[in-house]
């Protein structure tokens, strides 16, 4: 299994999972709420819905060092 962390929109997931030899899953993680929808996304127009799990990463205060976001959300 492959992590993609921090996935954005989960096309670096996809190809891994369809174009890395003995690649079997990946699992694409994002703190970013909106970037995970768009990850499910891809994986959902992609031929590796088998392949590919997307979830959010934990809540921020579970991480030692938060940040905020610097992608503003568009919602």
């Amino acid at each position: 299994m492959v992590l993609d962390a921090m996935c954005g929109g989960g096309v670096r997931a996809v190809r891994y999972a369809l174009e890395v030899p003995g690649v079997a899953r990946a699992l694409a993680t994002d703190l970013d709420h909106g970037s995970v929808e768009v990850a499910k996304r891809t994986v959902e127009l992609s031929t590796a819905t088998s392949r590919v799990e997307v979830r959010p990463t934990g809540p921020p205060q579970l991480h030692p060092n938060p940040r905020p976001n610097p992608r503003p959300n568009p919602h």
